[in-house]
């Protein structure tokens, strides 16, 4: 599945039957496929009208909301998205202590590792 993000200020999203309009100004200046998509990103001012958003619910595609800067504000989820089961494995995880220290030591490693690959890339770069 794929992702679409959307950054032209003041951009509208509509629906053009089973495609997603973007209009600048009343002029359009992409189409987008729903058939694979799979997360919508908006970033700024960007104006969804309903038949867009019914359009999304239809297909079970998730929007993420940011800023201008790239802040997150918010996600609309389809019901059936495979985000919630994510979240409530991910909190299920946590009544397990000993899921806890396994976890951040894998995350501790891992951070240490990639510094380390890090370090040593940039340091063959240089060398003379």
């Amino acid at each position: 599945m794929r992702s679409v993000y959307i950054t032209r200020p003041g951009a509208t999203l509509k629906r053009e039957g089973g495609l997603l309009r973007v209009t600048e100004k009343g002029k359009s200046v992409a189409d987008i496929t729903v058939h694979d998509l799979g997360q919508l990103v908006l970033m700024g001012n960007i104006m969804v009208t309903p038949g867009a958003l019914d359009l999304l619910v239809d297909r079970g595609i998730d929007a993420v909301f940011l800023s201008t800067h790239g802040r997150y504000r918010g996600r609309f989820v389809h019901q059936n998205s495979s985000h919630i089961s994510l979240r409530l494995a991910q909190y299920r995880s946590l009544l397990d202590p000993g899921m806890e220290l396994g976890l951040a030591r894998r995350i501790v490693e891992t951070k240490i590792g990639n510094d380390r690959s890090f370090l040593m890339k940039f340091a063959l770069g240089h060398i003379i």
